[in-house]
């Protein structure tokens, strides 16, 4: 039924989230991370969004960046040794010089998920489900 350290799915899916829930895991997943890539915090399972203003965590800008910056190595490692060495000029630098290609890269990931993952089933389609296969299933329609 789903990766169990994200439930939010099918607790959005059949309407258990309301305007209460704060934040919702991020489903940007990098295959196979670098080193790197998880001490930027690519593999951090609280990565969230935040419902309140749409925030993004900052692990998840920094290592959107990074894999953008796969492209040129030279900027790639001046971003992750700024980052590493707490050299916030050039990091903030890298990131304001980034930013549309980040946000871009985000915007077609959620709507790649929003398309395939979060689609509510219609009516029509939860009439032919068989209630006797899932008894449950009426408790949350």
């Amino acid at each position: 039924y789903g990766p169990g350290y994200d439930p939010s799915r099918f607790l959005i899916i059949f309407g258990f989230f309301d305007e209460t829930v704060r934040e919702v895991f991020c489903g940007v997943a990098f295959t196979d991370p670098s080193e790197e890539l998880v001490k930027l915090g690519a593999t951090d399972r609280s990565a969230m969004i935040y419902r309140d203003d749409g925030a993004i965590s900052n692990a998840v800008w920094d290592s959107t960046l990074y894999v953008t910056l796969s492209q040129k190595p030279e900027e790639q490692r001046a971003f992750y040794e700024a980052r590493i060495n707490d050299d916030a000029e050039a990091f903030q630098a890298l990131h304001r010089k980034y930013r549309l290609e980040i946000a871009l890269s985000l915007k077609n990931h959620a709507e790649a998920v929003l398309q395939t993952e979060y689609l509510v089933p219609t009516d029509q389609e939860l009439s032919k489900i068989d209630v006797k296969q899932h008894p449950r299933l009426p408790m949350i329609l």
